[in-house]
Parts: C-alpha cells; sequence; structure tokens
C-alpha cells in the first residue's frame, strides 16, 4: 500500500510532476496515488484531499490524537493494517 501522513499528499501532489517533465502533470498525478492519507489531516490542502479522493484514496482522520506526528499515526495505521489482516480480522491493508 502507498501512503501519504497528512501534508505529505501535498508533496506528492505539487512535486511529482516535475520528476516527470515529458508527460502533462494530471496524467503523472493519476499514475502517482496514494491509497491512503493517514493524520490530523491539518496540513493537506482541500483541493488536494478531493483530488485524491476522487481516485479512491481513503482518507484517514486521526485528528483526536494530537500527542503523536502525522508520521507516528502513519506508521501506526500501517501497522495496525497489516497485523489485522495477517491475523484475518480485516479485508485489505
Amino acid at each position: 500500500r502507498r501512503y501519504c501522513a497528512d501534508g505529505g499528499a501535498n508533496m506528492l501532489y505539487d512535486d511529482m510532476p516535475a520528476l516527470f517533465p515529458q508527460h502533462t502533470p494530471e496524467k503523472v498525478r493519476a499514475a502517482f496515488v496514494p491509497d491512503v492519507i493517514v493524520g490530523d489531516l491539518d496540513s493537506v490542502r482541500p483541493e488536494v484531499l478531493a483530488f485524491y479522493g476522487e481516485m479512491g484514496t481513503r482518507c484517514v482522520d486521526l485528528s483526536a490524537d494530537q500527542d503523536t506526528t502525522d508520521l507516528h499515526k502513519a506508521v501506526t495505521h500501517m501497522v495496525d493494517s497489516a497485523w489485522r489482516v495477517q491475523r484475518g480480522s480485516g479485508g485489505s491493508l
């Protein structure tokens, strides 16, 4: 699975097209879509969240937890998801 931690989605959206100048930004953005955006969602721009939402990205709002960083939230979510899949109590990551 491909994860973004909150504002990392902005960087993916803004910076990825520059790495592939031979393609349009729209084509690059459509090719590099995270499966999940995790965090307290205070940094990701609304238009970026809307774009990825339309592309099927799942958004996990952990804003109730203000004691950890977005990176910590994302890694914890990945580990918990993998554990559920391994134990057979969840669908996919």
